[in-house]
């Protein structure tokens, strides 16, 4: 499903020869303004209401028109407004932008992908991706993972002193978030806050990226956002070892923080920035030109900035930002679960403590016997019971 407003008539025309040349359906989405499409292509029209709500009606209307389910389709536009409210929905969502940054209001609605080259839109059928962080940090069994390539995406952060590049291999979803017990990367964030076990598995995501990074400008030095001093700095560790593999400087004790500020919990975007001013110190007796700064979770940026801040003070030229993911606002209306169906409770995904496999499994599994789902088994069926339902919605908005 393309929306229609910003392709070019030769764009149009590709994507529909390529993708019904794959024997795929392919529905163009009329906007206010119409544009030309090929002869005998199907299509609906945006109304008023789906721009102002929700694309759902829009999805209703493809479905009565191929006979397919909403998670078997792909929305596809180059506006990230037309995608924001559809990110909830149980369908994919790819944003097409030959910008390769996305905008900073907009990375709290990601869409599942964001590609540069049209010519990757077919090629999502013919293979299995994502971003690059969820795809690595994802293992269908104890040795098979999901993939071993994928997407990053950029955007830039800003505050009063400082503006930084951030490179990100995914998306966090939190644990009121609906997608929250579908991901292995947010599971595995969550863990690491208190154990060690996915240090080599983030190691090996950050490394990758670094080295893509420094295939576009020379890496000299590696930090991280460091902990307050109340809390053991986790990150430390895989900074060391990056720095080993790399042979680039580790500046973990170059960079410091101060004092145990209050947590970000429940601190709205501007709270957090003045919670962290002036709260970390940086020290420097080389000059270096380029700095890579990593952490787990990018949420407003507040603590990245300031430390960016420190760094360029004591003569960095330059810093560009690294996390793991981006923290994804949660629809307190949308919930995705499914049931144990022994006891009727709600499976949650669980992280195996011997390997890096993953299960779906309810509260009380150990307890009172209930089964247990593979992750391959308990995605599936969180993907078709938690769908768009055509018996209960009605044809009139």
């Amino acid at each position: 499903m393309v929306y229609l407003d910003a392709f070019s008539y030769q764009e149009i025309n590709y994507l529909n020869e390529t993708i019904t040349n794959m024997g795929k359906q392919i529905i163009f989405i009329q906007t206010e303004a119409r544009v030309e499409v090929p002869k005998n292509s199907l299509q609906i029209q945006e109304t008023f209401q789906d721009r102002l709500f929700s694309p759902q009606k829009i999805i209703e209307s493809a479905m009565r028109l191929t006979d397919l389910a909403s998670y078997q389709m792909i929305l596809v536009s180059k506006d990230h407004l037309k995608l924001k409210s559809a990110v909830h929905l149980p369908i994919s969502t790819v944003l097409f932008n030959e910008n390769p940054h996305i905008q900073y209001n907009d990375i709290g609605n990601l869409p599942d992908l964001k590609l540069g080259n049209i010519q990757e839109i077919p090629e999502l059928f013919k293979k299995t991706t994502g971003y690059f962080s969820e795809v690595l940090s994802t293992y269908l069994s104890q040795t098979r993972k999901w993939s071993e390539s994928g997407y990053i995406f950029k955007f830039f952060a800003h505050s009063e002193t400082t503006s930084l590049e951030i490179i990100s291999g995914g998306r966090y979803f939190g644990p009121k978030h609906s997608l929250y017990e579908s991901s292995q990367l947010s599971k595995r964030i969550g863990k690491s806050k208190n154990a060690t076990s996915q240090d080599n598995l983030f190691y090996k995501i950050f490394l990758s990226i670094i080295k893509n990074i420094n295939d576009v400008q020379n890496v000299d030095g590696i930090t991280r956002v460091p902990s307050r001093p109340e809390k053991k700095d986790r990150l430390a560790p895989i900074v060391n070892l990056l720095s080993k593999k790399l042979g680039i400087s580790d500046l973990s004790s170059n960079l410091s923080c101060k004092h145990n500020y209050p947590p970000h919990k429940n601190l709205k975007k501007e709270q957090r920035f003045i919670n962290v001013k002036d709260q970390f110190s940086a020290s420097l007796h080389n000059s270096l030109e380029h700095v890579v700064l990593i952490d787990d979770v990018f949420t407003t940026g507040a603590t990245m900035l300031e430390c960016a801040k420190e760094l360029h003070n004591v003569g960095i030229k330059k810093v560009t930002g690294l996390v793991l993911g981006v923290n994804q606002f949660a629809d307190e209306f949308m919930d995705r679960s499914i049931l144990c169906e022994k006891c009727g409770g709600k499976l949650h995904l669980i992280l195996n403590n011997k390997n890096y496999s993953a299960f779906y499994g309810c509260a009380e599994y150990q307890k009172h016997g209930c089964p247990t789902l593979s992750y391959g088994d308990g995605l599936n069926r969180m993907v078709t019971e938690n769908l768009i339902d055509l018996v209960n919605t009605n044809e009139e908005f």
